[in-house]
């Protein structure tokens, strides 16, 4: 992942939204084997310094709400400190259950491989994203993060996504 193009995404997409964004992240903290897993560090930690180093408020939630599990391949000491304002987050996040979309301009999916697990096929979820769409407000994600888009489908059994 690189910093400097999430930045400029970042960037352009500031000019069109007013000022607060909703990042859902994975409660899921081990594979099936036991292996623990998590958020990636650096595809929350990052987009979450630039936006609100612009001055974009953003809430933290989760799927389950609690505290989110860092993937252990993703943590170092220094990306601990450099991300240490979104770290603090991470110990007991709300959950998606009430989430009001009208508060928010934008939604942002990060990666890490517990993704995987619970944001596929996540009704919550994925009500929270046709909501988003119908808004006609940004849905954004990285990585694993856009295994949140499996099987989110509209009244009309239209996908939110088509290639």
């Amino acid at each position: 992942i690189s910093v400097y193009n999430i930045h400029n995404y970042f960037e352009d997409v500031y000019i069109f939204m007013s000022k607060k964004v909703l990042f859902v992240l994975t409660s899921t903290s081990q594979f099936t084997d036991g292996t623990e897993t998590g958020l990636w560090l650096e595809e929350a930690g990052a987009p979450y310094n630039i936006l609100t180093e612009e001055g974009i408020n953003v809430d933290v939630i989760s799927i389950k709400g609690g505290k989110v599990n860092l993937d252990p391949n993703s943590v170092s000491n220094e990306s601990l400190n450099q991300y240490a304002k979104f770290v603090s987050h991470l110990n007991d996040t709300p959950s998606i259950e009430n989430v009001n979309v009208d508060e928010y301009d934008a939604i942002y999916l990060p990666g890490g491989h517990g993704t995987v697990y619970d944001f596929a096929n996540n009704e919550k979820l994925a009500e929270i994203l046709l909501q988003f769409k119908n808004s006609n407000k940004v849905i954004s994600s990285v990585c694993h993060g856009p295994s949140a888009f499996v099987g989110v489908k509209d009244a009309n059994s239209c996908l939110l996504y088509t290639i």
